[in-house]
């Protein structure tokens, strides 16, 4: 799972379920990949989670 690429340009605003913290964390690092996500201090399990079902529904629809 932590291999899954974050697409370029990802809303993370728009995953329901992450804080504002997370959401602005992930703005300011814009990490490539769920791996990179894990690293960025406070980013917790859960919000890997969402992000991961996020990105596989976004997939889905292209």
């Amino acid at each position: 799972m932590l291999h899954i690429a974050i697409p370029e340009n990802f809303d993370f605003k728009s995953v329901s379920g992450l804080s504002n913290e997370i959401v602005d964390k992930l703005y300011k690092f814009n990490p490539p990949t769920l791996q990179a996500a894990s690293q960025i201090s406070g980013i917790t399990p859960a919000a890997l989670d969402i992000l991961h079902i996020y990105i596989k529904m976004a997939q889905r629809k292209n």
